[in-house]
């Protein structure tokens, strides 16, 4: 059966660290998923913290699976849901699909810590000549699997 999606677009606050402490950040800008890294400063950036609080889906079934689906290219990521890490994106991967049901609370808030990649991709179309570090982050949803029929 199809899993319903719950499609976390933004906004997102995000915080770049310039070889500071994790958690000593300037001031948050906030943006959307798919990113564009166009109008953030991120030169001499040595890590990207993306925020982004939601709230736990109403009226799940107890046999209901929750997931995180991040769908990236090239994205070095440390994921985390309510402080407490729950995954790891690493260079090669494009999807990743992370069990979160015992870990959701009433409010809760997922971060994503992104390292510089060591192979650059374009962040525009295929004629661009522009390029990141930071790979390409191009949707972050939930899955939840659908109740049993009753019988």
């Amino acid at each position: 059966m199809i899993p319903h999606r719950i499609r976390l677009h933004g906004p997102w606050r995000i915080s770049i660290s310039k070889a500071q402490a994790l958690g000593s950040f300037p001031p948050s800008e906030r943006i959307q998923i798919p990113q564009d890294w166009d109008h953030v400063n991120l030169i001499d950036s040595d890590c990207i913290i993306l925020n982004r609080p939601f709230g736990c889906p109403s009226r799940l079934d107890p046999s209901q699976n929750v997931r995180l689906l991040i769908r990236c290219d090239s994205l070095v990521a440390k994921v985390r849901l309510n402080k407490v890490l729950i995954g790891q994106i690493r260079e090669n991967d494009r999807d990743c699909r992370i069990e979160i049901r015992d870990s959701l609370i009433s409010r809760n808030c997922l971060q994503l810590e992104l390292s510089p990649t060591s192979l650059p991709i374009s962040l525009r179309d295929k004629d661009s000549q522009s390029y990141s570090p930071w790979g390409k982050l191009t949707d972050v949803q939930l899955e939840i699997d659908q109740p049993p029929l009753a019988e």
